[in-house]
This record gives structure tokens, C-alpha cells and sequence, in this order.
């Protein structure tokens, strides 16, 4: 059939049919190659990249051996020689030797770790002789005794994935061809010719540490409890629950939050031997998951306020990173005018033990509990004011929460957050707790906690938590079995997030100022504390002859114009 009858012959179905089956089959043939490619790639991408260099590599060599050219770049290789302590430079030269200076050069790079130097150098010197050739050998064998040493070595940062752990980046000043260029000359002067104080030493820099300037009065332990905020904050930010149970159970152990060591060991006999001591009037605690260094001023003053209606009061500080020395200084003030506080490391296991967070906290750390898209820290705050009022009783306030008067009356008491027009609460707030030891409400809390738990919704597990479990009882049973007070907003939570701001702000007209008045004296007369919400107002600053600078004034033990100055131009933590 000719072409000419082919085209003009009619379209069939017949046709279309084979025409679309071939055209599919050549898709499919493309489409099935491109994945054996991408999966061969995908499985070993660095040998695959490895390949992809020696056989550019070799038909480079291959080409300059049939053309005669020079396959070498215009720079020459620097090599240091440790036994001898100087070093020499290969000259183009004939083609067999520029044929070995390539070789050498793709033998440095091949397999090795970035941080072999290699330098390069773009001046022209004599002609190694034999000696020189074979010190270079010597030269280059140290190199991979050096690296093989490198990859041996162990790490202790994360990489992205969170499957294993790598270092981020390394410089490392081995026996290798590091050099410098002393003058305009290009005088090559190797790391054994400088003087010994100018050495470079080993530096190991990662990408997820926090940016900060590292001070020399740092404890140790004070760093450590900042890479463990920077690692819970890491491991609340990976979008998969799957990956994030991984992550945990891999790095558990790193992360000093969830370990015991010798010092939570002492947890229970410190702060049963500093109530003895004490006698303390009453009982407070708060907990602290961030770095001791962000304890700022709006805390401080939290701590003056209790001391300012409670002298005789003893305060816990539920924290590990202010169980350190710089946790010693900050509170200094405090011990040294006489008032009773401290802070513990906690003893997670001792506190979760005969309770059902005991078998949750067992799972976390096995990888079998989502931690959730929220910050693991804020949901063990959750849970650990819940079991430390349990096995010792007491107070609970949050370190946003400034006292106003004495909490003597208060026994056994719940805070509402908010109303109903009815008069009814509709929310509770865990921000501040008041319970006897061993009170059984606490230990339902603590059971709704584990069943129900949600790491990735805000505030499931804490003033949510309380309503539930509240509400519950009461529609369940009745609640005076229970035997505890829901508090009326006024007494604690006077203003709500939302409306909380305009606290913060200095009147500007007369009917502000009424306002500001009005305010201040339904305080004096209603409320035992003020909650400040830190996190919608950690960005805000108190302005002077606002609401809570007068509140700030009149709670303060430390009053002067240094602190007030400090409080009054800074930010929540």
C-alpha cells in the first residue's frame, strides 16, 4: 500500500485501537525506566554520583591521551609532607605526569569525609624529584588514616530525619594538607610552621543548637538543659505522629527531662527534709521546663508576690534547669533575705509511680505515646503539677500568676475561668491548684489525663482537662463527696486572654482613669490572684501607671528603681 492510499484510506476503529494500545505501550516503556533510574538512584545516590565522576573522570584521561592535551588544570596540587615538615608542589611537566597529578587528586577526594582540606595552588615550582614522590605516598596514607579515623568517630547531634545521629558540620586540624598564604608571593606556610597558640583546634558547631553567646560562667548542665528544650521543641514540630514516637524513642535518652539521675534521686528526701526544716505555713509549687537563663523578671515578681502575702511560706521550684548553679544565683535574693525557697529536679518515675501515668510515661519513652504537636514540656507541666500535689499537697500556681492576698482560706479549690450569663461555669483553669495530699480528685484527673491524652491539641490536657473530668462528676455523681470549691472568675482569673491587654496600657482620658480605679479596688476586695496569660502577652510591655504596673508595686518585695525599670520594659518568657 502506498502512502499516498494509506492516508487517504478511512479511519477505523480497528485502527485507533492499535495506534492507541502502541502509543501506551511507549509511554509505559518510558515511564518504566525512568523508575528503575530513580529507584537505583534513590537506594545508593553516592555511588551513583561516585560512578557518574570516575567515568567522566576516565574519558577525560582517555580523551587527553588521544589528543594530547593536558587534562590537568592550570593550578598544581600542594601536598604536606608531616615527617619532613614542609612541603612541595608537583610542575606541569609532561603528560605523565600531569596524568598523575589527576590521578592523585581523585584519589584524595574518593571517599573521603568534607572536612579532608585539600589545597590547591596557582603558582608553578620545581619538579618533585623521587624523594618527594615518595613522601607524598607517605603524605597521602596519612590522609586516610586520618579520615578512616574521622568516620569512627562517634556524634552525638541529630540529623533532620531523626533515624540516627551525625554531626551538622566538623573542622578538624589534622596531620592534612592545610595551609596558608603568608605574603602577596603565595609563600606556602604549612600548620607546623605557626606558632603553637595559633593552631586550629577541633570545632564542632550544630545547626539545631540554640543561638546564643556561650558565657564562661555556664555550668555545664545549664547547656545540656537547653539543647533538651531545643530538641522537645524539634520533636513537637515534626508533622507525623509516627515520626515523631520514633524520634522520642530514639532520643529519649538524651534528653535530660526524662531521666533520672542522682540528683532527682533525691528528689522525695530533699523536699520532705526542707518542710521539716522549715516549717513552712504553707506550701507552693510551680514547675519550670525552659533554660534557667529565661527566668526574667515577670517570674521574679511572681515569687516576691507569694513571699508578699506568705513570708512564712516554703516554695518549690519543680525544675531541673534551675537545679543548677545559675538557678543558685537567680534565687540568691530570695535565700538570702531569709525566705524559703528552692528548686528540685524532679523524680518523674517516683511521682508518676501507683498511679495510671506511671504505665504512660512507660510508653512514651517506648515510642508507643504520640507526643503530639505540642511541646512535650507543657504537657509534663500538666501532668506533673497534678501528681506533685498528689503525693504531697499544697498549692500549685502558674509562674504568670501574681498573688494579691493570703491563700490561708482557700482549701481543696478549682478556679473558674469563665461564666454563662446564668451565673453557671463553663471552663475551669488548672492555672492555680489547692489540694490535700491524696486527694481523690486528683488522682481522677491524672487517670483522664493518660486515657485521653492529646499532645496536639492546645490545652486538651490542662484547663480542658479539668472541665471535663469536673463536669463529669457532677452530672455522674455528687460532688460534695468529693469535697472541693469552684472558685468564681473574679477570685482568679479577674480578667480573661482576650481582654487581659488592656491591662498592660496607661490610661489616656478621665474615663480610663475611672476605670483603672474601679478596678484596682474590685481586686483588693475580690480576687486572691491575677493570671497573666504569657502566652498572648509574652510579646506585650507594661507600660507605667497601668493596671499591673500598680499591681507589680504593690506585690513587690524587692521594690526599687533598678527592678521596676526591669519589669517595666521587658517582655514574658
Amino acid at each position: 500500500m502506498s502512502l499516498t492510499r494509506f492516508c487517504s484510506a478511512p479511519v477505523t476503529r480497528r485502527s485507533l485501537r492499535e495506534l492507541y494500545i502502541g502509543f501506551t505501550g511507549l509511554l509505559a516503556l518510558i515511564f518504566i525506566r525512568s523508575f528503575i533510574v530513580h529507584i537505583s538512584v534513590s537506594s545508593n545516590p553516592r555511588e551513583f554520583k561516585t560512578a557518574i565522576r570516575q567515568s567522566s573522570t576516565t574519558n577525560n584521561y582517555q580523551h587527553a591521551k588521544i589528543r594530547k592535551v593536558d587534562p590537568v588544570p592550570s593550578h598544581i596540587m600542594q601536598i604536606h609532607n608531616p615527617s619532613s615538615g614542609g612541603s612541595w608542589m608537583r610542575e606541569k611537566g609532561t603528560l605523565e605526569t600531569q596524568y598523575e597529578s589527576m590521578l592523585t587528586l581523585d584519589e584524595v577526594w574518593k571517599g573521603k569525609e568534607k572536612s579532608t582540606v585539600v589545597s590547591l595552588n596557582f603558582s608553578i615550582s620545581k619538579k618533585p624529584d623521587g624523594s618527594q614522590r615518595a613522601s607524598s605516598e607517605e603524605s597521602q596514607d596519612s590522609l586516610k588514616r586520618g579520615n578512616k579515623e574521622n568516620k569512627e568517630r562517634k556524634t552525638d547531634k541529630y540529623n533532620n530525619d531523626g533515624d540516627e545521629t551525625k554531626e551538622s558540620s566538623q573542622i578538624t586540624a589534622t596531620q592534612s594538607s592545610k595551609t596558608s598564604y603568608a605574603d602577596g608571593n603565595k609563600k606556602a606556610v604549612t600548620q607546623s610552621d605557626q606558632p603553637p597558640n595559633f593552631r586550629e583546634k577541633e570545632v564542632r558547631v550544630s545547626k539545631y543548637a540554640p543561638k546564643y553567646i556561650e558565657d564562661q560562667s555556664r555550668s555545664s548542665l545549664d547547656t545540656k538543659e537547653d539543647l533538651d528544650s531545643v530538641e522537645l521543641l524539634r520533636i513537637s514540630r515534626i508533622p507525623k505522629a509516627r515520626k515523631r514516637r520514633e524520634r522520642l524513642k530514639l532520643n529519649w535518652k538524651m534528653i535530660r527531662v526524662l531521666q533520672t539521675d542522682h540528683r532527682s534521686e533525691q528528689f522525695s528526701h530533699r523536699l520532705k527534709d526542707f518542710f521539716v526544716s522549715c516549717k513552712c505555713s504553707a506550701r507552693f509549687f510551680m514547675t519550670w521546663f525552659s533554660p534557667a537563663s529565661t527566668f526574667g523578671p515577670r517570674e521574679r515578681i511572681s515569687l516576691e508576690s507569694i513571699f508578699k502575702f506568705h513570708p512564712l511560706a516554703c516554695v518549690v521550684i519543680v525544675s531541673r534547669s534551675l537545679d543548677t548553679k545559675q538557678g543558685d544565683r537567680i534565687l540568691k535574693p530570695f535565700v538570702d533575705a531569709g525566705y524559703q525557697v528552692m528548686a528540685a529536679a524532679p523524680n518523674l518515675p517516683f511521682l508518676f509511680r501507683n498511679t495510671s501515668a506511671e504505665i504512660w510515661f512507660r510508653n512514651l519513652r517506648q515510642g508507643k505515646v504520640d507526643p503530639g504537636a505540642v511541646s512535650l514540656s507543657q504537657n509534663l507541666s500538666n501532668l506533673l503539677r497534678l501528681a506533685v500535689l498528689y503525693k504531697f499537697g499544697g498549692i500549685y500556681v502558674d509562674t504568670d500568676v501574681i498573688a494579691l492576698r493570703d491563700f490561708s482560706s482557700l482549701s481543696n479549690s478549682i478556679g473558674a475561668q469563665s461564666t454563662e450569663a446564668s451565673g453557671q461555669w463553663n471552663r475551669l483553669n488548672n492555672a492555680v491548684l489547692i489540694f490535700d495530699r491524696s486527694h481523690p480528685i486528683l488522682l481522677q484527673i491524672i487517670r483522664n489525663f493518660t486515657n485521653e491524652f492529646d499532645g496536639s491539641k492546645w490545652g486538651h490536657n490542662g484547663p480542658y482537662l479539668v472541665s471535663r473530668v469536673v463536669r463529669k462528676l457532677i452530672s455522674d455523681t455528687d460532688s460534695s463527696s468529693f469535697s472541693f470549691t469552684i472558685l468564681p472568675p473574679s477570685a482568679l482569673y479577674p480578667a480573661t486572654w482576650h481582654h487581659i491587654g488592656r491591662w498592660f496600657l496607661a490610661p489616656k482620658h478621665e474615663m480610663e482613669r475611672e476605670w483603672k480605679s474601679a478596678k484596682l479596688q474590685e481586686l483588693q476586695l475580690e480576687t486572691y490572684a491575677v493570671h497573666l496569660w504569657n502566652r498572648q502577652t509574652k510579646m506585650l510591655v507594661i507600660e507605667r501607671d497601668s493596671i499591673l504596673a500598680e499591681l507589680f508595686h504593690r506585690c513587690c518585695i524587692f521594690c526599687n528603681n533598678q527592678t521596676e525599670s526591669a519589669l517595666l520594659t521587658s517582655t514574658g518568657s
